[in-house]
């Protein structure tokens, strides 16, 4: 019994004993994962889509506020990570790159979305030379619903 299932254990803590996972065995087990994607194997590509594709779109859609921009964003992440997961170089963990490309992506994509609608703004007194003032609102004051009503029956009279 090690020294922190001993202090649980005298806490009465019930202590659930698991097999630990060697990091050493997860990172050369992404690594071969990585190897197999560089080398074109589309079942190990399948893999990271299917291992990390939550976390891209949940993280698309917390950064845009779009879904569907969001899973726009999705497609194009992974483009990216299997365009040039021959650059990865393992000093993260591949869930920590994607996201890193997650982030990136979303941050080009509002800059082009202000960039992009920067250009369709124009100034209030530009868009009244070019297209005039805009169409009043029937008001619901008594002389504008007298005159309305005066005009349907003259309306009435000569139908």
């Amino acid at each position: 019994m090690d020294a922190f299932t001993a202090v649980l254990a005298g806490k009465g803590a019930s202590v659930k004993r698991t097999d630990l996972v060697e990091w050493a065995g997860v990172a050369s087990a992404e690594a071969a994962l990585v190897q197999r994607c560089v080398a074109g194997d589309e079942t190990a590509c399948s893999a990271v889509v299917a291992e990390h594709q939550r976390m891209v779109v949940l993280l698309a859609v917390n950064l845009l506020g779009d879904r569907e921009e969001a899973l726009d964003l999705a497609q194009d992440v992974f483009l990216r990570v299997f365009r040039t997961l021959h650059r990865f170089r393992g000093q993260s963990s591949l869930r920590t790159w994607i996201y890193r490309i997650v982030v990136n992506q979303a941050r080009n994509r509002r800059r082009s979305w202000r960039r992009r609608h920067r250009s369709d703004q124009v100034p209030l007194d530009v868009h009244r030379a070019a297209h005039g003032d805009p169409p009043s609102v029937p008001a619901s004051r008594p002389d504008s619903v007298l005159a309305q009503k005066e005009l349907a029956a003259r309306l009435q009279a000569a139908l």
